[in-house]
């Protein structure tokens, strides 16, 4: 498990890679310990967070990533900021 030493609360955002979602991530981690948990890919979420790959479409994947974001940081979470996004530019 990663410690934080700081005191600072975990804020887990999903789509911290998106527009709005690098923008509260880096806004939040000057006060927070930020997660980001993203697709695999560019682009990827701000370097001044830690991030953790999930599909959120899958049960498995999104279980899984939880397992990590546990075993790295521990059970406590401050909040949740659910950002992700699903969208089609095909018409």
């Amino acid at each position: 498990m990663i410690r934080r030493n700081d005191g600072r609360g975990l804020v887990l955002i999903t789509g911290s890679s998106g527009r709005i979602g690098s923008a509260l991530a880096r806004r939040l981690s000057k006060q927070y310990y930020v997660v980001g948990a993203d697709l695999e890919g560019p682009p990827y979420p701000p370097e001044d967070v830690d991030w953790i790959f999930v599909d959120l479409v899958s049960d498995e994947s999104t279980q899984q990533a939880l397992s990590v974001v546990e075993q790295r940081y521990g059970k406590h979470i401050a909040s949740v900021v659910h950002l992700a996004a699903y969208y089609d530019f095909s018409g």
